[in-house]
C-alpha cells in the first residue's frame, strides 16, 4: 500500500492544488496574525515606561487638588515629578484654528524628566513655550516659531512652539505643554498618574486617595493592558482565518470526492487483488494527512514571510511598528490546525468511497435516495445546522459585545450555509 500511495500522490498532484492553495491561505492568515500582532505589541509596550524612568513610585489616579500638590511640592523642594494624563481642547494660530479637538499632555522643564525624543528646535524651559509631536506638526502646518493658542475662553493659553518631538505611542500627545499652562485646562483634563521621586511618605500625606505603585508594576501593568488591547484586536482578525478554512474545507471536501469518484476503478481493482476495506480507507486518508501537512508547512513558510513584509510595509508610515517575531506555538497549532482541517474534509468521501464491495464499485453510483437512512441523516443535519445558524444569528443580532457579536454573526452564517449545502446535495441526490 505504500507504493500504491506514493503513486497516488505522484499521478494526482495536479488535482490537489486547489485544495493545497486553499490550506496555505487559511494557514498563511494565522501567521500573519502573528507576526503582525507581535510586531504591534513590541512596538506600542517597548517604551511604555519613558515617562517613569527617572523615578521609582507612581501614584495612580489622584484628583486634581492632590495632583497640584504633588507638582508644587516637587518644584518646591526640588525633586523628580511628572503627569501623566491629557486635556482635549482646540488649538489655533493667527485666528485660524489647526486643529479641533487636540490632546494635550505635559513636558516637564526637568531634563530628567523629560522622555519625549526632540526631532527639531528645543524643550521647554518655562510656562510659556510648547512643543508639537512631529507627526501632527506635518498635518496641520505649524511650525517652529509659531504662537499658538491652546484652548478657549478663560482657560485659553497662548504658548509660543519651541520644538518639535516624538514620542511613544503609548504614551504621546499631539501637543505638549508645561504643567503651570496645562493645569489651566482644568475643564477637560484628566490625570491619569503621576510619577514621583519625593518617597513614599510624603506621597502618601500629599495624596491619600491615590494608589502608590513602585515603578516596575505599574508599568508592566500599562505593558499588560495594552497587550490585552492587541490580543483583542488578533482575536478580531482570526475571524477572517475561521472563513478561510470554512472555504478550504468545501473546495478540499469536494477535491476529494470528484478524485475519489475518478478512481472508483482503481479502488475495485485493489480490492479484487486482496486489499480490505481498512486498508483502503487506511491509504487515503493517509493521502489526506500527507496533503494537510505539506500545504501547513508551506502556508507557514508563506505566512511567515507575508508578515515580515506588511511589517516592513507599515513600518514606512508608522514609526513605531516593532519587530516581526512568531511565537513557535502559533507555528505548530498553525500547522496542526491546516492538518485537521484537511483531514476532516476528507474524512466522509473516504468513509463513501472505501464502503463499496469490489464488484459494487466498477457500477455506477448510484447516489444517497432520500429516503434510505443515510438520506434522512442527511436532511436532519441540514434541518439542525440551519436552527442552529439561525439561532446564533439571533443571538448576535440580541448582543451588546461587539466581538461576541461578530463571532456569534460569522459562525451563525457559516453554521447556516453548511445547512444549505447539506440540504442542496441531500435533495440533488434525489
Amino acid at each position: 500500500m505504500r507504493t500504491v500511495l506514493l503513486a497516488s500522490l505522484r499521478r494526482n498532484t495536479r488535482r490537489y492544488v486547489a485544495s493545497t492553495i486553499a490550506v496555505v491561505i487559511g494557514v498563511a492568515f494565522v501567521m500573519v496574525t502573528n507576526g503582525l500582532s507581535n510586531a504591534t505589541r513590541d512596538g506600542l509596550t517597548r517604551d511604555a515606561g519613558a515617562p517613569y524612568q527617572a523615578v521609582d513610585l507612581v501614584l495612580e489616579q489622584p484628583t486634581e487638588d492632590e495632583a497640584v500638590d504633588l507638582m508644587a511640592r516637587a518644584a518646591e523642594d526640588g525633586f523628580p515629578a511628572g503627569i501623566s494624563g491629557y486635556a482635549m481642547a482646540p488649538v489655533s494660530r493667527d485666528g485660524i484654528e489647526l486643529s479641533s479637538s487636540a490632546d494635550v499632555g505635559e513636558v516637564a522643564t526637568d531634563p530628567a524628566m523629560q522622555w519625549q525624543t526632540l526631532t527639531a528646535g528645543r524643550l521647554p524651559t518655562g510656562p510659556g513655550e510648547a512643543v508639537v509631536d512631529h507627526n501632527a506638526a506635518k498635518s496641520n502646518g505649524a511650525e517652529i516659531g509659531d504662537r499658538l493658542v491652546i484652548g478657549t475662553g478663560a482657560d485659553a493659553v497662548e504658548v509660543e512652539l519651541v520644538g518639535l518631538v516624538d514620542s511613544p505611542p503609548s504614551s504621546g500627545s499631539s501637543v505638549y505643554l508645561t504643567w503651570p499652562d496645562l493645569r489651566c485646562l482644568k475643564d477637560s483634563l484628566w490625570v491619569e498618574a503621576v510619577a514621583w521621586g519625593g518617597g513614599a511618605d510624603l506621597a502618601r500625606a500629599l495624596a491619600p486617595e491615590a494608589t502608590l505603585t513602585d515603578t516596575e508594576t505599574y508599568v508592566a501593568q500599562r505593558q499588560a493592558d495594552i497587550a490585552r488591547g492587541v490580543d483583542y484586536l488578533a482575536i478580531m482578525a482570526l475571524i477572517f482565518v475561521a472563513i478561510a478554512l470554512f472555504v478550504a474545507v468545501m473546495v478540499i471536501a469536494n477535491t476529494f470526492s470528484i478524485l475519489f469518484a475518478q478512481r472508483m476503478r482503481d479502488f475495485a481493482l485493489l480490492r479484487c487483488v486482496g486489499v480490505t476495506r481498512r486498508q483502503l480507507r487506511r491509504s487515503v486518508r493517509l493521502e489526506a494527512l500527507l496533503l494537510g501537512l505539506v500545504s501547513s508547512a508551506l502556508g507557514v513558510l508563506v505566512g511567515m514571510l507575508g508578515g515580515l513584509g506588511l511589517t516592513r510595509l507599515v513600518g514606512v508610515w508608522f514609526d513605531d511598528i516593532g519587530e516581526v517575531s512568531f511565537g513557535a506555538s502559533w507555528i505548530v497549532g498553525a500547522v496542526v490546525l491546516g492538518t485537521l482541517v484537511t483531514v476532516a474534509a476528507a474524512w466522509l468521501p473516504t468513509r463513501a468511497v472505501t464502503r463499496v464491495t469490489p464488484l459494487a464499485a466498477l457500477r455506477p453510483d448510484t447516489g444517497v435516495e432520500v429516503r434510505s437512512a443515510a438520506g434522512r441523516l442527511r436532511i436532519g443535519s441540514a434541518v439542525t445546522l440551519l436552527v442552529l445558524g439561525t439561532g446564533l444569528l439571533a443571538a448576535a443580532v440580541a448582543g451588546d459585545e461587539v466581538g461576541a457579536t461578530m463571532l456569534l454573526m460569522v459562525a451563525g452564517g457559516i453554521t447556516v450555509f453548511g445547512g444549505c449545502c447539506c440540504w442542496g446535495r441531500c435533495w440533488c441526490r434525489r
